[in-house]
């Protein structure tokens, strides 16, 4: 709400990019908007001004209503001949004056919204102004010194942590080459051990049956030799009976 023990102002500044000196402004108070409200017969209030300026501003920006759509058909009555446009405008007079205007063309007619009267700033007026972007300049380039500052840190922050990390994997690598070479040779050593062992256990096996067979052979031997000598001997038994 409006307060007299506290009037506001509104700061409307028009520059160029291209032409640093090019600077129109006004400063627009509250009681200067309640004359401007009465004459060109505004329907919002002063808090809510600025705010409806920048939304006829965006629609400045905007495509045309009716013009045609990529893909579809035109919308609005009359085709894009028809359609409406919002236009920004700026007319300089010889004094310094200026009126800036927003102006919304149809087909029937131009209706401007919204007409404020700027000033050319003087040279004293420019130099201030000059002098405010050269200090937001420097103070948005001290700012984006330190982040890039900041950025490369923990840029090298973490470069540092991804040679730390490469650094343990080339040691880990090298650990896995190691184990896996140790275990090969291990298993090829415990492979030959029980190659040697199985030999050793076939030709000990061998060697038992070889034995067990020859010794089994002489007890077969010793026994058929006592039956022939037992046959014999009952031979000769038989024949002295007989001969009795």
């Amino acid at each position: 709400p409006d307060d007299p023990a506290h009037p506001r102002s509104l700061l409307v500044e028009l520059t160029d990019e291209a032409d640093l000196l090019f600077y129109h402004s006004l400063i627009l108070g509250e009681g200067d908007f309640h004359a401007l409200k009465a004459e060109q017969r505004l329907r919002v209030d002063f808090q809510h001004f600025p705010m409806q300026v920048a939304e006829l501003l965006r629609r400045c920006f905007a495509p045309p209503a009716g013009a045609a759509e990529p893909g579809g058909a035109q919308h609005g009555a009359g085709g894009a001949d028809g359609g409406l446009k919002m236009l920004a405008c700026l007319d300089c007079g010889e004094s310094g004056e200026s009126v800036f205007s927003i102006v919304e063309a149809n087909q029937f007619r131009e209706l401007t919204h919204i007409a404020l009267r700027l000033r050319q700033g003087s040279d004293d007026v420019v130099k201030q102004h000059l002098a405010g972007k050269l200090r937001a300049s420097k103070t948005e380039a001290a700012e984006l010194a330190e982040r890039l500052a900041a950025s490369e840190e923990a840029l090298g922050h973490a470069r540092h942590q991804a040679d730390e990390f490469a650094a343990r994997a080339h040691v880990v690598a090298e650990e896995r080459t190691r184990l896996e070479r140790s275990l090969e040779t291990t298993h090829s050593r415990e492979l030959a051990e029980l190659k040697q062992e199985h030999a050793r256990l076939q030709l000990e096996s061998q060697k038992s049956a070889e034995q067990a067979r020859l010794q089994l052979e002489s007890e077969l031997r010793s026994e058929l030799d006592a039956a022939l000598t037992r046959a014999a001997r009952a031979e000769q038994d038989g024949e002295a009976l007989r001969e009795q």
